[in-house]
C-alpha cells in the first residue's frame, strides 16, 4: 500500500521540485525500509525522503517528520491512502489566498476494497475516517473545526510552536488525544482553520477486516471512550464516571423489540462508555500509564 500512496503523491499536478514525501518509518517490523528505498531508487524523479524514528507512537514519527521537512507547510497522511491529482496544488492554494488560516484539511472518503461491505457500516464510516463539511466548496472556521489526522494540512512554524500534535497511542496504552487535541490548541489561539470539499483523500479500508462489529467496536472504545476520558481527566481535571445501565436498558429494549440497528448502535455506545469509566480510572491510578503521559514531551532537536 505504501507505494501506492507514493505514487499517488508522485502524479501530483505540482512541479516536482515544489513539494517533497517524507516517509516516517516509526519503528517497523516489516520491511518498509527495503519497500521505500526501492522505490525511491525505482523513481529519481520523485522527491522522496526516508526518515527513520525509533521512538514508537504516532506523536514521535509524526513530530519527527515535521522537524526534518523543508517545506513552509506540513501535510499529513498515512499510507493507506490514494490522492486525488489536484489535492497538494489545492491545499497550496488555500494557504496562498487566505494567509490567516493556519490548518487545511480536506474531504477524505472512505475506498472499500475486496468486495462490497456490509450495509450496516455506512453509519458508521466517521470512524473510518470518513469526513466532509459541505458538498463542494469549502469553509473557513475560526472555531469548532475538526481536521482528520489522515489529510490535515499546517503551516510548518505554527505546528511546532504549539508543540505539534497531541499524543496519542503507544504500544497497547491510548494516552492523549491526537489531533482533536491539536485542533483545539489551534482554536484556543484564535487561529482560524479551513476545509476543502474539492479535493479528497480515499482511505483504503478492506471488507472482512474494517466492516465489521469487532472493528467498529474497538473504534468506539478508543476514539470515544478513551479520547474523551482523556479530555475529562487531564484537561479539564474532572473525573466523573458515566452511568451504564441507562445504556444496558435501551439495548435491551431495542432487542425485544427487533430493533437491530437500533441495538447495534447501543451496545457500541455501552462499549464506549464502559472504556470511559475504565479510563477515567487509570488516568488517576496506573502508574505505567501516569509515568508514559510525564514521558512523552517532544523535544525539537533538528530544527
Amino acid at each position: 500500500m505504501i507505494c501506492d500512496a507514493l505514487r499517488s503523491l508522485c502524479q501530483q499536478d505540482l512541479p516536482a521540485d515544489d513539494f517533497e514525501v517524507l516517509v516516517v518509518d516509526n519503528n517497523s517490523k516489516d520491511e518498509t525500509k527495503k519497500v521505500v528505498e526501492q522505490y525511491i531508487a525505482n523513481h529519481k524523479d520523485c522527491n522522496v525522503r526516508y526518515i527513520f524514528e525509533p521512538r514508537q507512537g504516532d506523536y514521535f514519527a509524526r513530530n519527527r517528520g515535521a522537524e526534518e521537512a523543508k517545506g513552509k507547510y506540513l501535510v499529513f497522511t498515512d499510507d493507506d491512502a490514494l490522492f486525488d491529482v489536484d489535492y497538494l496544488s489545492t491545499i497550496l492554494n488555500l494557504f496562498e489566498m487566505y494567509p490567516y488560516v493556519g490548518v487545511v484539511g480536506t474531504r477524505i472518503v472512505v475506498k472499500w476494497e475486496g468486495g462490497t461491505p456490509a450495509r450496516w457500516i455506512k453509519p458508521y464510516e466517521y470512524l473510518l475516517g470518513a469526513l466532509s463539511y459541505s458538498s463542494k466548496g469549502y469553509v473557513i472556521w475560526s472555531s469548532g473545526m475538526y481536521v482528520n489526522n489522515g489529510s490535515l494540512a499546517v503551516k510548518r512554524d505554527l505546528y511546532i510552536s504549539v508543540g505539534g500534535i497531541n499524543p496519542a497511542q503507544i504500544g497497547d496504552y491510548i494516552i492523549g488525544d491526537a489531533e482533536g487535541g491539536f485542533c483545539r490548541k489551534i482554536h484556543q489561539l484564535g487561529i482560524p482553520m479551513a476545509f476543502t470539499d474539492d479535493v479528497t483523500m480515499w482511505h483504503r479500508q478492506f471488507v472482512g477486516k474494517n466492516d465489521t462489529i469487532k472493528d467498529i467496536c474497538r473504534r468506539f472504545e478508543n476514539n470515544i471512550g478513551i479520547t474523551q476520558a482523556y479530555t475529562e481527566v487531564i484537561i479539564k481535571g474532572e473525573n466523573q464516571k458515566h452511568k451504564l445501565y441507562p445504556y444496558i436498558l435501551k439495548m435491551i429494549w431495542y432487542m425485544v423489540t427487533a430493533r437491530r440497528r437500533k441495538t447495534l448502535r447501543q451496545y457500541f455506545q455501552y462499549k464506549a462508555e464502559k472504556k470511559y469509566n475504565e479510563y477515567i480510572d487509570r488516568y488517576q491510578h496506573d502508574e505505567k500509564l501516569k509515568q508514559l503521559l510525564q514521558q512523552n514531551v517532544y523535544e525539537w532537536n533538528h530544527i
